[in-house]
């Protein structure tokens, strides 16, 4: 069996994106956005809305602002920090592609791509050990 690690996530961006240069003169972009996970409760019958949060990266610059709809596919990496002499280990999504949605209010809900941003490759920086979180 082939190990597979890839993702796929549709959400909307949940602030304005961050961009920086790392010590190595890389730029990136981090953004983190809310999928959301609607069912129903088998007890109550009630509709309940979960939200799930995401950390992203993307290895150029881009600018997402909050609210916007968007589609990642990328790679899950885990870093690991220390804070106030506690280690942390997080999550987050190494973006090679992330594409903005428009919603067109018309008769009905459609939704298309208006913008396509595709990495190359996901390479991790390692010179800098600082997390774009």
């Amino acid at each position: 069996m082939v190990d597979l690690n890839s993702v796929t996530l549709s959400g909307r961006v949940t602030a304005d994106s961050v961009a920086r240069m790392t010590n190595s003169g890389k730029e990136l972009t981090s953004f983190a956005i809310a999928c959301n996970d609607d069912y129903k409760n088998k007890n109550t019958g009630e509709w309940v809305n979960r939200a799930y949060f995401f950390n992203c990266v993307v290895w150029k610059p881009m600018v997402l602002k909050k609210g916007e709809p968007v589609i990642v596919t990328g790679k899950l990496e885990t870093n690991t920090e220390e804070y106030n002499g506690e280690k942390r280990t997080y999550i987050k999504v190494s973006a090679n592609r992330v594409v903005k949605v428009i919603v067109e209010k018309k008769n009905s809900d459609t939704a298309t791509a208006q913008s396509d941003t595709q990495q190359p490759d996901n390479k991790a920086v390692e010179d800098d050990d600082t997390p774009p979180f």
